[in-house]
């Protein structure tokens, strides 16, 4: 479990307003050596740096400021995204796609592969990632990584949805949709085994913010985290036909704003009556554009089918 901040340095931390800066320092006075050298000194500390946990956390603080900030291991946090045409600046303007298939090709899927219908889903993105980047002319040499709200609930637990986030490599760089489904689902194992992914839960009330919005919430709140090249939300959705005025709804393609980041392309997904429906939200200037994203998925999708 991650460990929360003290009360104290919690509010030493809201102290720190404008030019305020509440860290305690100190002055060391040592005879003088050659161990004191400013490369020996690097070279020591790097030795001892383990002894000292503290030394190896940094604080994460939770979505919209609701709990205390959390210490979390850097390791969980050092690897950075790769640079692609999906991570340029945005513009006012959008665009809007989207792809359906059925659930059953995806649950089918991830089971052949070993893995769960999410670890499936998360394999679709990667495998439309991996087109979209073989047409803007970058062979995919390593992976891409998405921000992916998950559920943190516990059995037995109740009173709302319990939300945080991870940071999942999307393995581009495999052309095999199978090999992509068994390199996610030890990715997410490990992911779900560690304290990281209650750092950032989020209780929401059941009568509170829709799925969407929470994902994009939580992605606005971890955009210093770590570098992220696409936000994807995988939410569940009602597995009964819905009716308006005699009329069936058919589908549900869901759109999440993008990051105000660098984050030019959102992947939403909901199940609804034996589908899963893909909402592809991008920047209006996207380059190669969201066509080619969108032909790249109904690609992918058409090789899960039986």
């Amino acid at each position: 479990m991650a460990e929360p901040l003290s009360p104290a340095d919690r509010s030493s931390l809201a102290a720190e307003i404008g030019s305020v800066n509440m860290a305690v320092g100190g002055l060391l006075l040592f005879d003088d050596g050659p161990g004191l050298r400013y490369e020996r000194v690097v070279e020591r500390v790097e030795d001892r740096l383990h002894l000292v946990p503290r030394y190896r956390q940094r604080l994460q603080s939770t979505a919209a400021g609701f709990a205390n900030p959390v210490w979390i291991e850097l390791a969980k946090l050092r690897p950075t995204a790769p640079m692609t045409p999906l991570n340029a600046g945005l513009g006012p303007n959008r665009r809007f796609a989207f792809a359906s298939a059925p659930l059953a090709d995806l649950k089918r899927a991830g089971k052949a592969a070993g893995g769960t219908v999410n670890d499936a889903l998360l394999a679709t993105v990667a495998g439309m990632l991996r087109r979209y980047l073989e047409a803007a002319g970058l062979p995919p040499a390593k992976p891409l990584v998405a921000l992916v709200p998950v559920s943190v609930r516990r059995p037995g637990e109740e009173g709302g949805n319990a939300i945080s986030t991870v940071l999942v490599d999307l393995p581009v760089d495999e052309p095999d949709p199978a090999q992509q489904i068994a390199r996610i689902h030890a990715a997410m194992t490990e992911i779900k085994d560690s304290a990281a992914i209650r750092a950032g839960a989020l209780l929401v009330g059941a009568s509170g913010w829709a799925p969407p919005l929470v994902s994009s919430t939580l992605a606005h709140a971890t955009s210093g985290l770590r570098a992220f090249n696409v936000v994807v939300s995988n939410v569940p959705g009602p597995q009964q036909p819905f009716w308006l005025n005699g009329c069936r709804l058919e589908a549900i393609h869901p759109a999440v704003p993008l990051n105000p980041g660098t984050q030019g392309l959102t992947v939403e997904i909901i199940s609804y009556d034996g589908k899963v429906c893909f909402g592809l939200l991008a920047d209006r200037d996207l380059d190669p554009p969201l066509t080619v994203a969108a032909d790249g998925l109904r690609a992918v999708l058409a090789e899960m089918a039986p």
